[in-house]
């Protein structure tokens, strides 16, 4: 696809989402994309004190956002629909959301090749890609990655 995306400056939301599985090699890997306009928030549903202080940490240092929520109703999905149906999401008006799994590690290109889909056909509304798992360790040790 030749599309063109180098000038779009569309906002960009990635949301991690976890649950007593933090795994800050992954997500430090993922946020490191060619794309520049991209905020990222944690959505974190763990249980686990540990996983907690970890992820309060990692945020600290990258400057991130942390969202908790009392209940953990409808599980993944609650998480994910509890923060964009926020009124503190809602108020930043973010073009483009990408969904990140705690154990997911998104190409450096990933945000910039999804565009070029949502600009070649105004009739899609979610793209969905190939990812890297970090479970999948001989995949991972293969998978052309910047940083």
């Amino acid at each position: 696809m030749k599309t063109d995306v180098s000038n779009v400056n569309d906002k960009v939301l990635m949301v991690y989402c976890t649950c007593n599985d933090f795994d800050a090699s992954s997500l430090e890997k993922s946020m490191k994309q060619s794309y520049g306009n991209i905020t990222t928030v944690i959505l974190d549903d763990s249980t686990e004190e540990s996983y907690k202080v970890e992820i309060d940490n990692f945020a600290l240092k990258h400057n991130l956002k942390v969202i908790r929520r009392e209940n953990r109703i409808g599980f993944k999905a609650g998480n994910i629909n509890n923060y964009l149906m926020s009124e503190e999401c809602k108020k930043d008006g973010y073009d483009y959301v990408v969904i990140l799994d705690s154990d997911e590690i998104l190409h450096y290109n990933y945000v910039v090749e999804s565009l070029k889909y949502f600009y070649t056909y105004s009739n899609i509304g979610i793209v969905q890609a190939n990812h890297v798992s970090t479970r999948n360790k001989f995949f991972y040790e293969n998978f052309s990655h910047r940083g």
